[in-house]
């Protein structure tokens, strides 16, 4: 399927217009639009992560995650978006990944998304926001 094939699509109207996006589905499209996982690890220290935190990203910033975790975006009055898992799934069995802020500012709540056999989900480089 291309660009073109689409464009066309909906032109002849084969392929149906969209709806516009629900207030939750446009926020979660930002978090996953905004946050690149990269396949390594980030390097610094790292602290269980056994309840969700709350931290303000701006574009460029890195941090690391160990396991899986889900994590909301906030947006001050306009609510939240559905929870979006970052980490081990199943075509990357890695623990280790370094997220990088693409689009930003954020504030996200950060959360552990299960054990991943003895390995808790863990925080790394986060500390003091």
């Amino acid at each position: 399927m291309t660009l073109g094939w689409l464009l066309e699509g909906v032109a002849s109207g084969r392929v149906p217009k969209t709806r516009p996006s629900t207030p939750t589905e446009a926020l979660t499209n930002r978090l996953r639009l905004s946050l690149v996982e990269l396949d390594q690890p980030s390097g610094l220290a790292c602290r269980p992560l056994d309840a969700p935190v709350e931290v303000r990203l701006n574009r460029g910033d890195r941090f690391g995650i160990v396991g899986k975790t889900l994590m909301i975006l906030v947006a001050d009055r306009t609510g939240r978006s559905a929870p979006v898992p970052f980490g081990v799934g199943l075509l990357n069995p890695s623990l280790a990944h370094t997220l990088e802020v693409v689009a930003g500012p954020l504030t996200v709540r950060i959360g552990p998304g299960g054990r991943t056999g003895r390995l808790g989900p863990a925080l790394c480089g986060l500390t003091g926001r």
